[in-house]
């Protein structure tokens, strides 16, 4: 039997993990779905937000919602994660001189971790393969923002697409490069968050996929 349950507004924030206001800008946009039982008081039913908000989690159309209310949130939420992994006995450091590769295991590049640098708040990486390539700098507002998305916008038992292209990424790959000066930064950044535990990736998938490490399907013991 389907839920008959209305949300509040307050609901709604709640579960997307943002401000009451940001569920508003939605719903007066058109994007939300949803009804006023009267002025400032919305509401939707709660078959009809899930609907919604399992859409926005697969496609996020061109207004790129689901990255629009990560930003909210991150920007009363913000935390130093990579300060404590690349920090006096974080996993980070670790990292240096191994050579790793990109998610997509049907055209996986690899690429080697120069250097953690707590100070400089960066991670140094170069391309492997490709001749006199540059190194790329990862910051660690990348970082940050990379595990912010996946904590509070993607369920322990539920993956989402990678989605890292240059011309057409997706909510968390457009949500991590803002804070690498707009940078594409996805595919070396998940990797290596793989490989101190972090995230587990799903190079076979397609779309490639990358879920919270300990989630359901660890669990159940699927790759």
């Amino acid at each position: 039997m389907v839920s008959s349950r209305i949300l509040t507004d307050g609901d709604m924030a709640g579960l997307l993990k943002v401000e009451v206001g940001v569920v508003w800008e939605a719903y007066r946009r058109g994007d939300l779905p949803g009804f006023e039982v009267s002025p400032g008081h919305l509401r939707c039913s709660e078959p009809a937000f899930y609907e919604w908000a399992e859409r926005k989690s697969r496609d996020p159309g061109k207004d790129g919602t689901q990255a629009e209310l990560a930003e909210r949130g991150y920007e009363a939420n913000r935390e130093d994660r990579f300060a404590a992994l690349a920090g006096g006995g974080g996993p980070l450091p670790s990292l240096a001189g191994t050579t790793l590769s990109t998610p997509d295991r049907r055209r996986s590049r690899p690429f080697r971790v120069d250097a953690v640098d707590p100070e400089r708040g960066a991670i140094q990486i170069t391309p492997q393969g490709n001749g006199d390539a540059a190194p790329v700098w990862l910051r660690a507002e990348a970082v940050n923002r990379c595990l912010y998305f996946l904590e509070t916008h993607v369920a322990d038992d539920e993956v989402i697409a990678i989605q890292a292209s240059q011309n057409h990424p997706g909510p968390l790959a457009r949500f991590t490069r803002k804070g690498n000066g707009g940078v594409r930064c996805l595919p070396y950044l998940l990797p290596i968050l793989e490989a101190v535990g972090l995230v587990a990736i799903d190079g076979d998938a397609r779309p490639n996929t990358v879920r919270l490490a300990g989630g359901k399907e660890a669990d159940d013991g699927q790759a």
